[in-house]
């Protein structure tokens, strides 16, 4: 409601970015929750637009430090009007890489555009705070040619990191501007309670905005005498909503989930976390009094609190309330990763959304950091037709002898293989003959499960194998396999070429309109303590990946140990940063761990 009131800062703020001293790179805008950071920075973004200046409003909100080239590349790509603009293309070719990356492109858009602004929102709201600070002051060293503004709350930012900014810190609105807000956006409400609103919200124009929320749907204030701060009233709406919902215990449940995701998900993820109906989620959602402490953007399909205090009181008031022994947090137990601890304690985060939409495909981690967990979850997911690869280890020693080290195209051809096979069981019962004699015949000689036969076709492949054709010979380019099938199983006389069978799998799957994701997990159990072949093992994945990159409808998302992906070679790693997501826990990513862990 805000938005309607402009800020008197902003005139100011307007004023510090048309300075031309390159050597001032920004401003700092810090202020306490609620009091208006996130509208002025709205506020600005439209008046730069009305003078030609062209700004990009970027929202840290969830932001981990690594995702912060992509994030930024990703806003400006949606705010841009004309995707057939040349900066458009810039964006896409850079695709978020790295932070030089990123630097390097928004210096060649700089020259395309007149004194461009970035605008930082929510600091306070990314993953790491002070990390994500360092990146953007190193992003402005440089940056030429653009201003930059980062709104943060005065208790996450060290401003001695940013001596070359400008500072501007927002204060509470004059009473007299108060009143003009509250005439604005509630005009209805009488004198007296808008007096008594502008009193108790103390300048906060968050403060007045859920006070007077409470006061247009049920006719008064939610004031109380211990309501005087932004923390109380949170509380207090909260209270309000979840006592005229219909379904208290549903809204609150509702409620949790959402603070305990990051104060921001999907719909259909809430719905999933919950174990309920997505329309049930909707009724919570769209009940009025819980509709005022919420903002939906029914596009995109997600739902936010309409400010991190209110996610906080939620937290502190649902959440927090019973004691708990050490003990109960299960750390070290056998069933750490098994199925009834991993479904009380998982936390979503936003991992899944960058697999899926980003194709952030190689998930990298250290130790204990969730990948095995993620590819459950991956494997599990109704929404993807996931095809997980559980033992990594005995398909390839299937394949390639464990005794007798490959050649760096041998592991190469048998990566290939394996993900061949793995996609090889989406082809369909309809599928040209060949095609499921080849899938069904490559299946079989890894030992894979694959369409039993009939009865008379059980004949005759017994017959066949008594006459000879007990092996099935295959290979990718120069490199050859050769395996034995098992009884049963149709001989093959001719050579199998895997990768023209990727090719088809890949066509079929387009023509009938599906998609599959190839999961590999555990990598690291392969030629275990065997450093200099876990090298040349992990070399020879991520080549096979980058072949696999280029068919339509086949994904391959491969989970490796940070230890190993640092064996790859640095060069070649570079070029994989835009598809790589690196797992990295926040604290309040270990706090949803410990309240899973111990909640009732």
């Amino acid at each position: 409601m805000e938005a309607f009131f402009q800020r008197p800062e902003l005139v100011e703020l307007l004023h510090l970015l048309d300075n031309p001293d390159p050597d001032r790179r920004g401003v700092l805008l810090l202020g306490d929750p609620g009091v208006g950071k996130s509208v002025l920075l709205q506020q600005l973004e439209a008046a730069l637009d009305s003078r030609l200046r062209v700004a990009y409003l970027v929202s840290l909100r969830d932001v981990d430090v690594y995702d912060l080239p992509a994030r930024v590349m990703s806003e400006m790509m949606h705010a841009t009007r004309n995707p057939y603009d040349v900066h458009v293309t810039l964006l896409r070719e850079s695709g978020g890489g790295s932070l030089q990356q990123t630097t390097a492109t928004l210096n060649q858009i700089a020259e395309m555009l007149n004194l461009p602004v970035l605008l930082f929102d929510g600091l306070d709201e990314s993953g790491y705070p002070q990390r994500t600070a360092a990146a953007i002051e190193e992003l402005s060293q440089g940056l030429h040619g653009w201003k930059l503004v980062l709104a943060s709350r005065l208790t996450d930012i060290e401003v001695r990191r940013f001596h070359d900014w400008d500072v501007l810190r927002l204060g509470p609105l004059s009473e007299e501007d108060m009143v003009a807000l509250l005439r604005q956006s509630a005009p209805f409400l009488r004198e007296d309670v808008v007096r008594d609103i502008v009193k108790r919200a103390e300048g906060n124009p968050l403060l007045a905005r859920l006070d007077s929320a409470q006061a247009t749907q049920h006719g008064e204030t939610a004031g109380v005498e211990s309501a005087n701060s932004l923390e109380d009233l949170a509380e207090a709406r909260i209270d309000a909503a979840l006592s005229s919902s219909p379904d208290r215990a549903l809204a609150g449940l509702v409620l949790e989930e959402l603070a305990l995701a990051g104060g921001q998900d999907w719909i259909p993820m809430l719905a999933g976390k919950l174990r309920i109906a997505e329309n049930e989620v909707r009724t919570a959602l769209d009940h009025p009094s819980v509709a005022s402490l919420l903002t939906v953007d029914e596009q995109a399909g997600t739902v936010a609190f309409a400010h991190a205090s209110i996610q906080e009181a939620v937290l502190s008031q649902q959440v927090f309330v019973r004691p708990f022994q050490l003990a109960e947090l299960r750390f070290g137990a056998e069933e750490a990763e098994r199925d009834d601890l991993l479904d009380e304690s998982y936390v979503g985060r936003h991992s899944l959304e960058r697999i899926l939409v980003h194709e952030r495909t190689i998930v990298i981690g250290d130790r204990g950091s969730g990948k095995s967990a993620i590819f459950r979850k991956l494997a599990e997911e109704q929404s993807i037709e996931a095809l997980p690869v559980d033992d990594v280890t005995d398909l390839l020693h299937r394949i390639v002898d464990k005794d007798t080290p490959p050649d760096a195209d041998a592991l190469r051809a048998a990566w290939l293989v394996a993900i061949a096979a793995t996609a090889a069981s989406a082809i369909p019962a309809k599928a040209p003959n060949a095609l499921r004699r080849n899938a069904s015949g490559l299946r079989a000689a890894l030992g894979l499960p694959t369409e039993p036969p009939g009865l008379t076709r059980q004949t005759m492949h017994l017959l066949a194998r008594l006459l000879g054709g007990t092996t099935l010979k295959f290979g990718v380019g120069p490199v050859d396999f050769e395996a034995k099938l098992p009884v049963g199983a149709r001989p093959n006389s001719g050579f199998l070429d895997v990768d023209s069978l990727l090719q088809e799998t890949d066509a079929l799957l387009e023509q009938t309109d599906r998609h599959v994701v190839v999961l590999l997990d555990r990598i690291d159990e392969a030629f275990k303590y065997d450093r200099g072949r876990q090298e040349a093992l992990v070399q020879a994945l991520l080549q096979a990946e980058a072949r696999v990159i280029q068919l339509a409808r086949i994904t391959l998302v491969v989970f490796l140990r940070t230890d190993l992906f640092e064996l790859y070679d640095i060069q070649e790693k570079n070029k994989l940063v835009s598809r790589s997501l690196v797992l990295e826990w926040s604290e309040e990513d270990w706090l949803q761990v410990l309240i899973r862990r111990v909640g009732p």
